[in-house]
C-alpha cells in the first residue's frame, strides 16, 4: 500500500513538472473563456449567469424571461466553473504580486486574446484579468496529473503488476494529447477524469481482498459530476452501470487446481510469471478459491448483490440528473431544454459514422495515433486484457467504443483547431489499460524498446504540440483576409456549398482586406449574409486532411517565424 501512494505520487509529480515547464499561461478559445467568466460570476456573486459575446452571444443562451443585467447563461455545464474556482482565488492573489505593467505586459507577449481589449478598463483591471485567467490556466494541469494517479490506480487493480500500470500512464501521461490539453481550460479533461474515477472506484470495490460497498457510491458521484461538467458524459452512464453491476461477475469453468480469484491477470506461463521482478509486485496477492464444477453459477454474485450495487451507484447519478433538469426548467423554462438549443451548432449528429470513425483514426489532422503515438500498443493489448479481465475488460472497451461512435456522428466531431481530436479527449485514457496488460503479456527486448522508443517520439509530439497556440494557427492560416494561406478542398468561387457554409467577401483592391458589409447610417457590421472573419464559421476540413494545412506543417513554419507558446520564455522576455 506504500509502495502503490509513492509511486502515484511520482507520478502525479512528474506529470506536474512536464505540464508545468510547457504551461501557456492563458486561455485560447472563446469557450474557455465563457467556462472562466462563469467561474468568476459564481466566485464573485454566487450565479452562474455570465456577461456575453456581443453581438455574438457565442456559446451562451438568453434566460426565459430574460434578465435585466442582460446577462446569459453558458451552455457548458456548471461543474467545472464551481470546480475551478480556487484557481480563480489564487490567479486574483497572484495579481497583487506584480506590478499591473508586468501583466500587461505578459499578455502582450503572449498574444493572449482574453481578456479582450476593454478602452474603458484601467491597466489595473486589464492587470487584473489577466492574473485570474493565469491561474486558471493550472487548473487541468493538475487535473491531467489526478488524471494519471487515478489511471494508475485502475491498472494496477486489474493488471495486478505495478510497473506496466506506472509506464502505462506515463506513455499516456507524456505521450498522448493529454499533454497539450492539460495547458487549456476546455471541459473534457475533467469530464475524463470523473470517468477515470468512476472507474476506479468500481475496480477497488469489485477487486479489493475486501468488499467496500461504499466506493459504487463514490463511483456514482463521479459519474454523476461528470455529467454536470459536459452532458456529453451521459453516454457512459450505460456502460458504468453495467461495470458497478456486473463487473466483477465471472463465469465459472471446470478447474481441479485454485485460480486466481477477483478477475485478475492470470500467469499463463512460467515466462510470463517471471516477466516483472518480484519487486513490483506490489500489495496483497489475489486469493486463490475453491474449485468449481463447469457452468455453475457464481455464487459470489447473487440478486440481491446486483440490486444493492446498481443502488448505490443510481443514486447519486439521479442526483445529479435531477439537477440538470432543475437547471434546466429554471433558466431555459423546460426541463429538456439545454444551453445548446439555441446555439447555431445545435445538436446534430449529421456526420456519417464511417466518415467520423475515419477522421478519428486515418486523417492527417486530427488521427488518435498520429497525435497519441505511444498508446498505438493498446491495438495489440486489447485480446491479453479481454482474455485475462473478461468482464471488466469488456466493459473498458465498451465505455470507447460506444463514446467514440457517438462522437463520430456528432456534427463538429474535430471539435475546433486545438491539438488532436478533442471530442474523444475523455476517453482515450481507457487505451492506457490495454497497454499495460500488452506489457504483461510478455515484457521482452522488442517490447522493452517498443516501450522506450514510443515514449520518447510520443513525449517529442506533445512538446511540438505546446509550441503553439492554435487559435493563432487558425487566425493566421484560415481567418486572414489578406490573402490565401491555405490549399482550400473547393474553389470558392465555382462551389456553391462553401458559400452557404462560409462568409465569403470581396478584397479593397488598395488593401487587400475584406470588405465588411456596415449599416450605412450607425456604421455596425450586418451579420446577415456574411460574418466577420473574428466570428467565421472555420473550414476545418482543410486542416484535417491536407497535410499541408495541418498543424503538422504550419507549426514549423510558425517556430520559423519565432513564434512560439511558452509561458517561461515569455516571462523571460517581460
Amino acid at each position: 500500500m506504500v509502495k502503490n501512494v509513492a509511486l502515484s505520487t511520482l507520478l502525479f509529480l512528474i506529470l506536474a513538472l512536464a505540464y508545468t515547464l510547457t504551461l501557456g499561461g492563458h486561455l485560447y478559445s472563446p469557450d474557455e473563456e465563457i467556462v472562466f467568466r462563469a467561474t468568476e460570476s459564481l466566485a464573485t456573486r454566487g450565479e452562474f449567469a455570465v456577461e456575453p459575446f456581443v453581438p455574438v452571444h457565442f456559446a451562451t443562451r438568453k434566460t426565459l424571461p430574460e434578465r435585466a443585467d442582460k446577462r446569459e447563461i453558458p451552455q457548458y455545464g456548471i461543474g467545472q466553473p464551481i470546480a475551478a474556482i480556487p484557481f480563480y482565488w489564487v490567479g486574483n492573489a497572484l495579481a497583487g504580486m506584480l506590478p499591473a505593467r508586468t501583466w500587461n505586459l505578459l499578455k502582450t507577449n503572449m498574444r493572449a486574446e482574453y481578456p479582450m481589449e476593454n478602452p474603458n478598463a484601467s491597466p489595473d483591471e486589464q492587470a487584473l484579468g489577466v492574473a485570474r485567467r493565469f491561474g486558471c490556466s493550472f487548473f487541468n494541469l493538475f487535473v491531467t496529473a489526478f488524471s494519471g494517479v487515478a489511471l494508475f490506480g485502475i491498472c494496477r487493480v486489474l493488471c495486478g503488476k505495478a510497473l506496466p500500470s506506472f509506464l502505462a500512464t506515463l506513455m499516456w501521461g507524456l505521450g498522448s494529447m493529454a499533454w497539450p490539453h492539460a495547458r487549456t481550460f476546455f471541459t473534457e479533461p475533467l469530464a475524463g477524469l470523473c470517468l477515470l474515477l468512476a472507474v476506479w472506484g468500481i475496480a477497488v470495490a469489485l477487486h479489493a481482498e475486501k468488499k467496500r460497498s461504499w466506493l459504487f457510491v463514490l463511483a456514482g458521484m463521479a459519474a454523476g459530476y461528470a455529467c454536470l461538467v459536459r452532458v456529453d458524459s451521459t453516454v457512459f452512464l450505460p456502460a458504468l452501470f453495467l461495470l458497478a453491476t456486473l463487473g466483477g461477475w465471472r463465469r465459472a469453468v471446470q478447474e481441479e487446481a485454485p485460480q486466481p480469484a477477483n478477475d485478475v491477470v492470470e500467469k499463463t506461463s512460467e515466462a510470463n510469471s517471471s516477466d516483472f521482478p518480484d519487486v513490483w509486485e506490489l500489495g496483497p496477492t489475489p486469493l486463490p478459491e475453491a474449485p468449481v464444477k463447469k457452468d455453475a453459477p457464481d455464487e459470489r454474485l447473487t440478486f440481491a448483490q446486483v440490486i444493492l450495487r446498481a443502488g448505490l451507484f443510481t443514486v447519486p447519478v439521479m442526483l445529479a440528473g435531477a439537477f440538470l433538469l432543475y437547471s434546466n426548467h429554471k433558466y431555459y423554462g423546460s426541463f429538456f431544454a439545454s444551453g445548446y438549443s439555441d446555439q447555431p451548432e445545435g445538436i446534430k449528429f449529421s456526420t456519417p459514422v464511417l466518415a467520423g470513425l475515419y477522421g478519428f483514426f486515418m486523417s492527417v489532422g486530427k488521427g488518435l495515433f498520429f497525435f497519441s503515438p505511444a498508446l498505438i500498443p493498446a491495438i495489440w493489448g486489447i485480446r491479453p486484457m479481454l482474455r485475462n479481465c473478461r468482464v471488466f475488460g469488456a466493459g473498458i472497451l465498451a465505455l470507447f467504443v460506444m463514446f467514440l461512435l457517438v462522437m463520430s456522428a456528432w456534427r463538429n466531431w474535430p471539435g475546433g483547431w486545438c491539438w488532436g481530436p478533442r471530442h474523444i479527449m475523455q476517453i482515450h485514457a481507457l487505451l492506457a489499460v490495454p497497454v499495460a496488460f500488452w506489457m504483461v503479456e510478455r515484457w521482452d527486448g522488442f517490447r522493452r524498446i517498443a516501450v522506450t522508443v514510443l515514449l520518447i517520439a510520443g513525449a517529442g509530439v506533445q512538446v511540438f504540440g505546446c509550441s503553439q497556440n492554435f487559435i493563432e494557427y487558425y487566425r493566421i492560416y484560415f481567418t486572414d483576409p489578406r490573402g490565401q494561406l491555405t490549399h482550400p478542398l473547393y474553389d470558392v468561387t465555382t462551389e456553391q456549398t462553401p458559400m452557404r457554409m462560409f462568409a465569403i467577401y470581396p478584397r479593397d483592391p488598395a488593401t487587400g482586406k475584406a470588405i465588411l458589409p456596415q449599416d450605412k447610417e450607425t456604421g455596425e457590421l450586418i451579420l446577415t449574409g456574411g460574418l466577420p472573419p473574428i466570428v467565421l464559421p472555420a473550414p476545418i476540413n482543410d486542416s484535417i486532411y491536407i497535410v499541408q494545412n495541418s498543424q503538422w506543417t504550419r507549426y514549423a513554419e510558425m517556430a520559423q517565424r519565432g513564434l512560439h507558446d511558452f509561458f517561461w520564455l515569455h516571462w523571460i522576455d517581460s
